[in-house]
């Protein structure tokens, strides 16, 4: 029996969707599942949820496969789910900058490049 979730490394963070995966090999084949947050049973159907963590904190998971002789429990699966995530986006601006010096005679041009960084943190 196997339980999987999209949680990398059993870390996700607050307003996250994550996908959970039940499923077992059985004779008679299974026939209902059953997933488990913390102890309480959360639904009850085909073995795929998506379960969106609207709260931070320790999430554990587990299922339970049921057929017509009983039913078999997987291993419980933790999920970390952290505050809200921050991105950093990042632009850099490539400005060409011509700059003319004109004295009395002479006229004299310079081109530079210069790069400038941007960073915003949400």
């Amino acid at each position: 029996m196997q339980l999987k979730t999209s949680a990398v490394d059993g870390k996700t963070f607050k307003g996250e969707t994550i996908s959970i995966n039940c499923s077992a090999d059985a004779v008679p084949s299974v026939t209902s599942y059953e997933l488990f947050e913390n102890d309480s049973v959360i639904m009850d159907t085909s073995g795929m949820w998506s379960r969106m963590l609207s709260s931070g904190g320790l999430f554990i998971f587990k299922c339970v496969a049921n057929n017509s002789l009983g039913s078999t429990e997987s291993e419980s699966v933790t999920v970390t789910v952290n505050g809200k995530q921050s991105f950093l986006l990042k632009t850099e601006y490539d400005v060409e900058v011509l700059i003319r010096v004109q004295t009395y005679m002479y006229s004299t041009v310079y081109v530079g490049r210069y790069k400038f960084n941007y960073a915003v943190f949400s």
